[in-house]
């Protein structure tokens, strides 16, 4: 379901983009927009057309890497080819074009197909996968035969079309001029000449994927810190207002606190009880805590009342956190199977969208929960080189709000390799960076003019 927020606080510096939506002053998402690749201003997304290059290919995975112009090379796997045997699908060295279904993730290249699809309002393009497929939803059975025959003939033998369930309420006309349109741009795509790794084709824009995952209904105020990123939202909200106040937009807020909280393991929640959240390697565990709540003559019915209460906080928190992959849920133990049959019935209604499925219980009793994975967590985004490198210059750019900034050998290289001259025009100079005998093994820190504060 779409996030419903009633406000959006934005801030921008060259670089990153930072867009919060709360509902009742609680943060409920956090969107962040870097630039951070070699060929992709906004970052790859999913969806982006890339012409990449076959760097490896590894018959016991039975899949290959493809150098897609990122930090990471691309992983393909065999079953997104139209081959069964991955050293029949591509070679080593072959330019290939692949469309990203899977965005990177802090350790992991983003994860590609062959099979590319372009998508238009009421259709979809499907090239190597011929036939013409008219959803089954339409109402009207003539209308599905009326566009078969529209659209019959139309595209190469070798392109299919998938015709949505939004069409049926368009003219045929209006669906054979989408499909043609789609056409011309694969032709586009396939004639391409530069040379790999190449950004063809890029879904969308981060404002749009962004838009695409709001539900602006009730949304009463959008508040945005540089000028950039207001120019950026305005088609999108008109009534949004620029931000001029001296602290960070975030900090003045309380933003900034409400990340430092979602990046926690322990979350509590009204009832006195918390959730435990660690993230692994291998996958999500929760733990629900009672923290001694639970009392009374019916013990059991209270406990099902709080693994319920629990499914609602963690399922903000999910998407809060951006947690994919394997979810663990270690539930207050249930002896009643009726109780256990309502608390799955529960997690199936709370734990319900696009990206999430429940399940069901484990024979220990241990909820599992599956979330296909869409960008990296929060606590990569915020926890990174990059976040902290941002977080300096965004504090930097109000000009004096810090006097002396100790820099460890990350931040350093970071600052020499890129020195962020826009500063400049911020403040009025580039702080310099100066040898720091007080630190014994760093050596270096920034220092602002003191008389800039105000």
């Amino acid at each position: 379901m779409p996030c419903a927020p009633d406000t959006l606080f934005i801030d921008h510096i060259p670089g990153e983009t930072r867009i919060a939506a709360l509902k009742d002053d609680r943060l409920i998402r956090l969107f962040i927009d870097r630039i951070d690749r070699p060929f992709a201003p906004q970052g790859l997304r999913a969806g982006d057309i890339i012409k990449g290059r076959v760097v490896n290919v590894v018959p016991s995975l039975q899949a290959a890497f493809i150098d897609i112009g990122d930090s990471q090379n691309g992983f393909l796997p065999v079953n997104a080819t139209y081959q069964d045997d991955i050293s029949r699908a591509v070679h080593e060295g072959q330019a290939l074009l692949v469309q990203v279904k899977q965005t990177a993730s802090a350790k992991k290249g983003a994860v590609l197909s062959c099979k590319i699809d372009l998508t238009s309002n009421d259709c979809v393009l499907t090239p190597q996968r011929p036939g013409i497929n008219i959803s089954r939803k339409f109402k009207d059975a003539d209308k599905r035969a009326i566009f078969k025959q529209a659209l019959n003939g139309l595209l190469p033998a070798d392109c299919g079309l998938i015709v949505r369930t939004s069409a049926e309420a368009q003219e045929p006309r209006h669906i054979v001029a989408q499909a043609t349109a789609l056409n011309e741009r694969w032709q586009t795509l396939t004639q391409q000449a530069a040379p790999a790794p190449v950004l063809l084709e890029r879904q969308s824009s981060f404002w749009e994927e962004v838009w695409a995952q709001l539900d602006t209904t009730n949304l009463t105020e959008v508040m945005v810190e540089g000028l950039a990123a207001f120019q950026d939202v305005t088609p999108f909200y008109q009534d949004a207002h620029l931000y001029d106040g001296k602290l960070p937009l975030f900090d003045a807020e309380g933003i900034t606190a409400q990340i430092d909280e979602a990046l926690h393991t322990h979350v509590p929640f009204a009832s006195g009880a918390h959730l435990v959240i660690e993230e692994t390697e291998a996958l999500v565990a929760v733990d629900i805590n009672t923290a001694q709540h639970a009392h009374g003559r019916d013990l059991e019915a209270s406990h099902l009342a709080l693994n319920i209460q629990a499914l609602t906080a963690l399922n903000e928190q999910i998407n809060l956190r951006n947690l994919s992959g394997q979810i663990l849920i270690d539930f207050i133990a249930l002896k009643d199977k009726a109780n256990r049959s309502k608390l799955e019935q529960s997690a199936k209604t709370i734990l319900n969208d696009q990206r999430t499925t429940f399940h069901g219980l484990t024979r220990l009793g241990l909820g599992e929960v599956s979330r296909t994975r869409q960008g990296q967590p929060l606590s990569t985004l915020c926890t990174d080189l990059s976040a902290r490198y941002n977080n300096l210059l965004r504090q930097l750019s109000k000009g004096g709000l810090i006097t002396r900034v100790r820099m460890g050998s990350e931040l350093i290289q970071r600052w020499q390799n890129a020195p962020p001259v826009w500063l400049e025009d911020r403040i009025g100079y580039l702080p310099p960076l100066k040898e720091d005998r007080t630190l014994p093994s760093q050596g270096y820190s920034l220092e602002t003019h003191n008389d800039r504060q105000e």
